[in-house]
């Protein structure tokens, strides 16, 4: 007779307790389902006035417009994006604090550094890829190389003579490049810079024949007839440049990379919030209006699911980690 009223006191009990979590599940979902219910910030580790800035603001607006809650961008500049990405991996794990990074934040720097503050896959949460910007090969247009072997050609007349630039050799334009230069057996004269504007200069002063860097850093002088675009390091022609032709059709199919964006938010946050955040920027993501705006810098839309995005993140990691571990590239 005792067993039976313990055993239902203990039934009593696990109901009550079963009772309790569900309710507690369902506070939780609904409170998932408002989401946001305060303010949300937005962590971009470059200065105002980038391409990461110009995308992040873009796209902070119309979440701010559909969420009704003000959007916050937060300029972390530093440590070429490791500074933002560092104050992210301490954040809460709730969905108010996002990061929109370039790919070598989270597919370069895991093997460029022996030691990181943040494990990209165990601190942070994908959630959607953003837009890509191509790598091109730039040279002046006074320069009497009209096509990429054209310019091979030219290079390998004097080995060592032509000096080449990037900004800085932690991301693609320099890591692509030693790959482009393996293939061809060119010897050029690397020349590191800090910024696009002095490259540039250089470039057009006849310092140095070529520049390597994304399209928004050199569309400008592009449009203006100063300097021409040899090759591009994307699968495919961009739309906007059709007569520019891929390094793959170039002769060096190796090197095809594009460097992307995207936003990540703290790892652990709530699947449901993830979910609603990727939902709302993939229908903004295919406004006219905004890959209009995108497009006038260099930049093409892009979208998908988080899952998609962690999968692009393991095989930039895998493909662009080798090269850097056999060429033994340290950050500067």
């Amino acid at each position: 007779m005792q067993a039976a009223i313990s055993r239902k006191a203990s039934l009593r009990g696990a109901l009550q307790r079963l009772l309790i979590a569900l309710a507690a599940c369902m506070v939780c979902t609904a409170a998932h389902a408002q989401y946001p219910l305060k303010p949300v910030k937005i962590l971009v580790g470059f200065a105002p006035g980038g391409g990461i800035d110009i995308i992040s603001r873009a796209l902070g607006e119309k979440l701010q417009a559909g969420w009704g809650q003000p959007v916050i961008i937060e300029n972390r500049p530093g440590a070429s994006g490791l500074i933002a990405a560092e104050q992210l991996a301490r954040a809460a794990p709730d969905g108010y604090t996002l990061m929109v990074t370039p790919s070598t934040v989270l597919t370069f720097a895991p093997a460029l550094y022996e030691k990181l503050s943040f494990d990209i896959f165990q601190d942070f949460a994908p959630v959607v890829q953003l837009a890509a910007s191509e790598v091109a090969y730039v040279v002046s247009a006074s320069l009497p190389a009209a096509s990429f072997r054209e310019f091979v050609a030219l290079a390998s007349k004097n080995p060592g003579a032509t000096a080449y630039a990037t900004t800085g050799n932690a991301g693609l334009p320099y890591v692509a490049s030693l790959i482009v230069n393996q293939h061809t057996g060119m010897k050029l004269n690397f020349v590191s810079y800090k910024g696009v504007p002095q490259a540039l200069n250089d470039l057009l002063g006849g310092n140095i024949q070529l520049f390597v860097d994304t399209l928004p850093g050199v569309m400008g002088q592009v449009k203006a007839g100063k300097l021409r675009i040899l090759a591009i390091l994307g699968e495919k022609r961009v739309s906007s440049l059709p007569e520019v032709p891929t390094i793959a059709e170039a002769g060096v199919p190796e090197a095809t990379g594009q460097s992307w964006n995207a936003m990540v938010t703290r790892a652990k946050t709530p699947t449901e919030i993830i979910r609603r955040i990727n939902t709302d920027l993939v229908t903004i993501l295919k406004r006219a209006d905004i890959a209009e705006r995108l497009a006038l810098v260099g930049f093409v839309t892009l979208g998908g699911t988080p899952e998609d995005l962690a999968a692009v993140m393991r095989a930039d990691l895998a493909k662009w980690g080798k090269v850097i571990r056999t060429n033994n590239i340290k950050p500067e």
